[in-house]
């Protein structure tokens, strides 16, 4: 895995922030950001279904076109 340095504007924090708080307490902010940009990807087109280690928790929106 590659790392990248990220700066997020407040906004964007508070919701990554929120998400985490209601959905999934046990997430780290990474694996948050990881999971939107996944499913930004899929959404998108770019990726066919998510691909990585291991699959989201189930309480994260799937695309519809997720295997």
């Amino acid at each position: 895995m590659t790392t990248i340095s990220l700066q997020l504007p407040p906004d964007l924090l508070a919701a990554v922030d929120r998400f985490i708080e209601e959905d999934s307490p046990a997430v780290s902010r990474n694996d948050a950001m990881l999971a939107a940009l996944r499913a930004w990807a899929v959404g998108n087109g770019l990726m066919l279904s998510w691909r990585g280690p291991e699959q989201p928790p189930a309480t994260w929106p799937q695309a519809a076109n997720d295997g």
